[in-house]
């Protein structure tokens, strides 16, 4: 275990390795997926909210499976399950910050998928500096409620035999940089919003669109507001404008009496 960990660490795929690893296997037989139960970790004991630990997710016996963040964590590293396709769901009431590991990635292991379905809750990724979904493998983020705030997002880094693919229906996607999709990446966008801070993203994006590494949104859908650019599909969209005539209209009758 210890040139396993060594090994890692040179490659740069965790971060410094902590003096107790932990690892989601289990190991109890609970019968759940929860993160906060203790009995699925090794040593009895699950991430602390303060905690420096490098953590393995290899659920199931690493023949894979799903594993539910339900709780607050602070975890240095992340490593996915090599053996079996692995899911992390960070749900309603997880909140789950992840350090320093570089080039966090799900999508590593040729032949594997490993996905990230947000259901709710916030995911902080401070590792960087790049976010990444498709490497040798396959790589998919659900992102259907909660925030997922990180640096740069990259969906696919064009490795042969290996994809990214992000499907947006809710929740908030907020990035301190810029999106970038490779050769097979996609971005299917129905809901909720991606926002790129401080920076004018639109003629990227706009491209993604026009390629069809974008779909779900249109060129409309696109738009800078001075400081940030938004990826907002149209149904949500069209929900803001109607807010925000439902008050000028308001407004003016206020006005009118």
């Amino acid at each position: 275990m210890k040139r396993m960990i060594v090994t890692l660490v040179l490659l740069g795929l965790v971060g410094p390795a902590s003096a107790d690893p932990k690892w989601f296997n289990h190991w109890g037989g609970t019968g759940n997926n929860l993160w906060s139960d203790i009995n699925n970790w090794n040593n009895g004991q699950a991430p602390l909210p303060s905690g420096l630990d490098d953590v393995y997710l290899f659920p199931n016996g690493g023949t894979g499976g799903l594993i539910q963040m339900d709780n607050t964590a602070s975890v240095v590293g992340i490593t996915l399950n090599s053996a079996g396709n692995t899911e992390l769901e960070v749900v309603s009431g997880g909140n789950l910050t992840w350090t320093t590991q570089a080039w966090p990635t799900f999508g590593t292991v040729a032949g594997r998928t490993h996905t990230l379905t947000m259901s709710g809750g916030t995911l902080d990724v401070q590792a960087g500096p790049w976010f990444a979904f498709g490497n040798a493998g396959t790589g998919i983020l659900n992102m259907d409620a909660g925030l997922l705030t990180t640096s740069n997002l990259r969906i696919d880094w064009d490795t042969p035999g290996g994809s990214g693919h992000a499907y947006v229906t809710g929740g908030t996607i907020e990035l301190t940089g810029v999106m970038r999709i490779g050769l097979n990446g996609l971005l299917d966008i129905t809901g909720g919003q991606i926002i790129s801070r401080g920076v004018d993203d639109t003629t990227t994006l706009q491209g993604y669109i026009t390629s069809g590494h974008i779909t779900g949104a249109s060129l409309s859908d696109v738009y800078f507001d001075g400081t940030d650019t938004y990826v907002i599909p149209e149904p949500a969209t069209l929900g803001l404008f109607a807010l925000i005539g439902g008050g000028m209209v308001w407004i003016r009758k206020r006005l009118m009496i």
